[in-house]
């Protein structure tokens, strides 16, 4: 929260005021929220056995060939509470500036807080170049980079890991998740451009790109964050780096199928609550969450890190 003097001036814009935004934050539409009832549980997993050919003929008295099934049960948590408060001053409180309030003010940074750290997170568990959880992978490197119009080819990066998908998790990937700094690049690849329409204004956006490589949507992922310590200089860094990640999402969970992953959240655990500290003439708003990120099925999703340079 900021101090009385901060804004206690002599003329003050009461139609304006400077606040940064992030961009848009892709994590929960790759691993969608679901809620469940307890933050420890289990899920299933069925094995692949109903794939294998077997002899089905049968003869005489002869028995018939049996077959089987494996199922594997998962725990998951227990999912960890996330809280993150701030403190309002009486006096900060009571002479805020107007049009602005402090309570929201404090509501919106905790709240904002929790859905950055929530995107880092999820960011980290798909793309971390050091430790990813996305066995299916590849590292692009010089002229295979994105980067390189002259020498690179988009389209057949892309189709190994449709085809590594699809032979791994037997579906067709519906989504690509690419950083910003992988779209500013790829949007004008002339691979991608000299597919478009000449008869139209050749700019890919993200929905022209997922209809050329065939997939239902791109996602862009626009976030930010500040990774210099407290007191230093500000050092803004892109939450989902210079990589793509291919996958299979299901925006609605479903029985006996496949998702990359969902961030299983603990029901009505998001809210935000507030109390007043008069000991410490302060108000205090808090922000809570209890979840976790699950890959469940890493098979569905293909990592193409440091796509371009």
């Amino acid at each position: 929260m900021p101090n009385l003097v901060d804004y206690q001036v002599d003329q003050t814009l009461t139609q304006m005021s400077v606040a940064y935004q992030n961009g848009d934050m892709i994590g929960v539409q790759l691993m969608p929220r679901l809620d469940v009832p307890a933050r420890v549980g289990y899920y299933f997993t069925y094995d692949k056995s109903k794939f294998r050919i077997v002899d089905a003929r049968r003869t005489g008295y002869g028995r018939a060939n049996q077959v089987n099934h494996g199922l594997v049960k998962t725990a998951f948590g227990p999912l960890a509470e996330q809280s993150l408060e701030e403190p309002i001053e009486y006096e900060v409180r009571d002479t805020y500036p107007s049009p602005h309030d402090a309570r929201v003010d404090a509501t919106e940074n905790v709240t904002e807080h929790l859905d950055l750290n929530l995107e880092k997170e999820i960011a980290d568990l798909l793309t971390n170049a050091t430790a990813t959880n996305i066995a299916q992978t590849v590292t692009l490197s010089g002229n295979d980079q994105w980067s390189d119009y002259a020498n690179s080819d988009p389209f057949s990066d892309i189709q190994t890991g449709f085809d590594t998908i699809k032979a791994n998790a037997m579906v067709r990937p519906n989504t690509l998740a690419i950083g910003y700094q992988v779209w500013a690049k790829l949007r004008h690849h002339p691979d991608l451009l000299g597919r478009l329409s000449v008869a139209s204004i050749r700019v890919l956006t993200p929905e022209l790109l997922a209809d050329l490589i065939g997939v239902e949507k791109v996602l862009i992922g626009d976030a930010l964050y500040n990774s210099a310590d407290e007191g230093q200089t500000d050092v803004m860094t892109y939450v989902w780096g210079k990589h793509a990640l291919l996958a299979y999402v299901r925006t609605q969970p479903k029985i006996k199928s496949i998702s990359l992953g969902y961030t299983l959240q603990v029901e009505n655990a998001r809210y935000v609550d507030r109390w007043d500290e008069p000991w410490n003439k302060a108000e205090v708003v808090r922000a809570n969450d209890y979840y976790e990120s699950k890959l469940v099925a890493a098979v569905a999703g293909y990592l193409i890190k440091s796509a371009v340079a």
